[in-house]
């Protein structure tokens, strides 16, 4: 659910600034494939024109897991930073269309507990490109956004590309 807190104008360009808060499913490679459900929460904001805007992100997400035929408690704690560019297009009155890319970098902190051993893993910052697109519908004061946006990640295991989908709904006051 992304609900939008403030939609200033300037003389410069417009201000949207719109907190995160979701859950998303993640595949893991390690140990074991699997997918596992984590929350996420942080938040977007978006400066300028809709014909270019630049945008920012930053968001943590957080999962705990328990594999019992291992004895393994997996926690990971990650933190992402996009930072790029938006352009969005009236398609008609009420329909709004975007595009967006740029860059994004992410930390990861990965605690593992086995037979009371804890061990935490700090892996290098990873820094990827993104692009996406979505469509928001807005009647009336509240909206509706759907997107679709690739992290090209570059890792060989599976594929070399993340995909984030997300669905917000708001109201505007």
């Amino acid at each position: 659910m992304t609900p939008s807190l403030a939609n200033a104008k300037s003389g410069k360009g417009n201000l949207l600034v719109q907190p995160i808060v979701g859950i998303e499913t993640v595949k893991k490679w390690d140990p074991t494939v699997r997918t596992v459900t984590r929350t996420v929460v942080g938040a977007r904001a978006v400066y300028g024109p809709p014909l270019i805007s630049a945008e920012a992100e930053v968001t943590r997400s957080q999962d705990d897991e328990y594999l019992f035929e291992t004895d393994l408690k997996v926690e990971e704690e990650t933190y992402a930073a996009k930072l790029g560019i938006r352009s969005s297009f009236r398609l008609v009155s009420m329909l709004r269309f975007y595009i967006r890319g740029g860059g994004q970098a992410r930390q990861r902190k990965i605690t593992e507990t086995q037979a009371g051993v804890v061990t935490t893993k700090e892996p290098a910052i990873r820094t990827s490109p993104y692009a996406g697109a979505g469509l928001s519908v807005n009647l009336m004061g509240f909206f509706v956004n759907a997107g679709y946006t690739a992290i090209f990640t570059g890792k060989p295991k599976g594929s070399d590309y993340e995909t984030q989908t997300t669905l917000g709904i708001g109201a505007r006051f």
